[in-house]
């Protein structure tokens, strides 16, 4: 199938919403309360797409924590595959990764 079409009443919570032999999304809301840095880590062999809602975020990536990137409220974010960062939250933030 070309296009693949979910409504937003349809897409599950509990599992990924398309899951093909070369690819899979799995959409989920993500409310964080305002706090300081979470440490580092990464999302092992998963790409991270996030679209936030609300909020502003501090990420911060390679060698030392030097680069360093402040996506807000409309901002798409991607995230490679075995990226090591660090995240901290100016506000709450709401992510909705599509």
């Amino acid at each position: 199938m070309a296009v693949i079409h979910i409504a937003s009443s349809d897409i599950p919570t509990d599992r990924s919403a398309i899951d093909t032999e070369s690819f899979t999304a799995t959409v989920r809301r993500v409310e964080v309360p305002h706090r300081g840095p979470r440490g580092w880590h990464h999302h092992g062999d998963h790409h991270v797409i996030a679209y936030l809602i609300s909020g502003k975020v501090r990420i911060e990536s390679g060698p030392g924590g030097g680069i360093i990137t402040e996506p807000s409220a409309g901002d798409l974010v991607h995230e490679r595959r075995f990226v090591t960062e660090a995240t901290s939250c100016r506000r709450e933030l709401r992510v909705l990764p599509p």
